[in-house]
C-alpha cells in the first residue's frame, strides 16, 4: 500500500510494522541516474502529508481518487492570478489550464487523507506542488526547444523564451505564496521538505 513503500516510519503507531523505504527514497539519487529524483520527488510529496496527523492504520479513505481531482481542481479554480501585466500572468493561466493528469497533488491529497478525513489543510500544498511542477515544465521547454506542450504550443513556442523564462519564475513565486497559506503551526516543517524537494528537481534536470 501506500504508506507501506512511501510513508515515513516515525509516523506509524508500530514502526516496526513499516519495512524499510528504498534506498531511491531515503537518498533522493544517485550519480547518473535521472529516474531516482522523481521517487525523491513523490516521497516528499507524500512526506509534507505525515505533518497532517496519525496515520489511520485501517487505511480506510473518505475520498475516491475522482473524488481528490475534483475537490483539487475546485481550490485549483478559485486560484486568481492578476490581469496586468499581461505578458507575464496570461501565460501562467494558459500553462495551469493545459491540463495534465494532476498526479502530485492527487497523490499529495490522497496521502493525507489516509491520515484525516479532513483534507482541507493539505490544499494549499498541493496547489504549491502542482503550479510548482507547471513552472518547472515552462523552463524545461526552453531547454529542450519544445513546441508543443500537452498537444498545444507551448509557452516559450507562442510568446518568446524571454516571456517564458519570467512566466516561469513569477509561478515559481506563485507556488511558494500557496504553500505558505498552510497551517501555521507546520509551515516550517513543510518549506523544508518542500525546498529539499525543489533542489531534487533541478539536480534530476542536471543529470537529464
Amino acid at each position: 500500500g501506500l504508506s507501506n513503500c512511501l510513508l515515513p516510519a516515525e509516523v506509524a503507531s508500530d514502526p516496526a510494522e513499516l519495512p524499510a523505504r528504498p534506498a531511491a527514497l531515503r537518498h533522493g539519487y544517485t550519480a547518473g541516474s535521472v529516474f531516482e529524483p522523481k521517487l525523491s520527488f513523490i516521497f516528499n510529496i507524500c512526506k509534507i502529508c505525515t505533518k497532517f496527523g496519525a496515520i489511520n492504520k485501517d487505511l480506510k479513505m473518505k475520498y475516491s481518487s475522482s473524488g481528490l481531482l475534483e475537490t483539487f481542481e475546485d481550490h485549483l479554480a478559485r486560484i486568481e492570478m492578476p490581469s496586468e501585466p499581461e505578458r507575464l500572468y496570461m501565460p501562467i493561466v494558459y500553462s495551469m489550464s493545459n491540463g495534465g493528469k494532476r498526479l502530485r497533488p492527487t497523490l499529495l491529497l490522497a496521502t493525507c487523507n489516509i491520515f484525516s478525513d479532513d483534507i482541507t489543510p493539505a490544499l494549499p500544498a498541493a496547489a504549491a506542488i502542482e503550479v510548482f511542477h507547471n513552472f518547472t515544465l515552462l523552463h524545461d521547454d526552453i531547454m529542450d526547444n519544445a513546441e508543443v506542450r500537452r498537444g498545444r504550443p507551448s509557452v516559450c513556442a507562442k510568446w518568446g523564451d524571454n516571456v517564458a523564462l519570467l512566466s516561469g519564475d513569477a509561478m515559481m513565486i506563485a507556488a511558494y505564496r500557496q504553500l505558505q497559506k498552510s497551517p501555521r503551526n507546520l509551515l516550517p516543517q513543510i518549506l523544508e521538505i518542500f525546498n529539499d524537494m525543489a533542489l531534487h528537481v533541478c539536480e534530476g534536470q542536471q543529470y537529464d
